[in-house]
């Protein structure tokens, strides 16, 4: 998996967590989907109602997990996210409601509760797929017209009819790689699965087929010097020891050739600015 380029632990890190504390928990909190933070008021009633009932250890554990809430605000990578659900900061605290549902568990154990659990577990199961039902469109329709751009929407019958025309490129050419020059998860995976890796794809942005990456750097096949290069910076295309031809009229796609290890190439010359380590023999 890629480094993460920042994953220090300092007060900064703490503040902006704190300057969009709802952020962090957004679709925690039972059908209230805006008010997710208040799983942590909900925690704390459920931990005090626990200490209330003689359940102190129970208590004490829901305690110490919010004290690990808090303390995981230190680190960046808790601000590393969007109030998107496509890329949402509260993937970091998923476990929340469970721990929640388990803390009721210990809470109402032992209470005699005239409805039969299974009365309240179809009534719950009615109620929220009611909601949903009415809810359900406009909330898809939301969240794609408010995407923040970290992860692609797209319709899969246009990426697939993106790859055949890739793949017809490729084949007419005889490569068998691409370079992708930008983030363009979409094309990176999915264009290596639909074409069965047969086309194998790398990315020169956070690249996380890391065992690609390192075939390719150790390859001494010169079939490779030749490959396809998705570029949408025009700049990066002078690059010395870099010849190109633009081979799709409607796609920023390139047949491209360099007189070394293509991934060395793009890496070791700073066309990208996620370089590693060179490896040591």
């Amino acid at each position: 998996v890629h480094n993460i380029e920042n994953n220090s632990f300092s007060i900064d890190n703490f503040l902006g967590a704190i300057s969009h504390f709802h952020e962090l928990f957004y679709g925690l909190f039972p059908i209230l989907i805006f008010a997710g933070a208040g799983i942590i008021p909900a925690l704390l009633f459920i931990a005090y109602k626990l200490y209330k009932k003689g359940e102190k250890v129970f208590s004490l554990v829901l305690l110490i997990t919010l004290f690990c809430v808090g303390f995981t605000m230190f680190f960046y990578k808790i601000n590393d996210g969007t109030a998107s659900i496509f890329f949402p900061y509260s993937r970091m605290f998923l476990a929340l409601p469970l721990v929640a549902g388990i803390g009721l568990f210990f809470l109402f154990k032992g209470s005699r509760i005239k409805a039969k659990p299974m009365y309240w577990f179809l009534g719950s199961i009615a109620f929220v797929v009611t909601l949903k039902f009415f809810t359900i469109n406009d909330r898809i329709g939301w969240n794609i017209h408010n995407n923040s751009g970290y992860v692609e929407v797209f319709k899969i019958d246009d990426l697939k009819q993106k790859y055949t025309q890739i793949q017809s490129i490729a084949d007419s050419i005889n490569v068998t790689m691409l370079i992708i020059n930008e983030k363009k998860d979409a094309l990176n995976y999915g264009v290596m699965a639909l074409s069965n890796s047969k086309l194998k794809t790398i990315s020169l942005y956070n690249e996380r087929k890391v065992w690609l990456l390192e075939q390719q750097r150790e390859t001494d096949d010169k079939s490779s010097l030749n490959f396809l290069f998705w570029c949408e910076n025009e700049n990066q295309l002078m690059a010395n020891g870099l010849q190109v031809k633009k081979v799709a009229d409607n796609l920023p796609l390139y047949q491209a050739t360099t007189q070394e290890n293509p991934v060395l190439f793009f890496y070791y010359n700073s066309l990208n600015r996620h370089k590693p380590k060179p490896k040591k023999h």
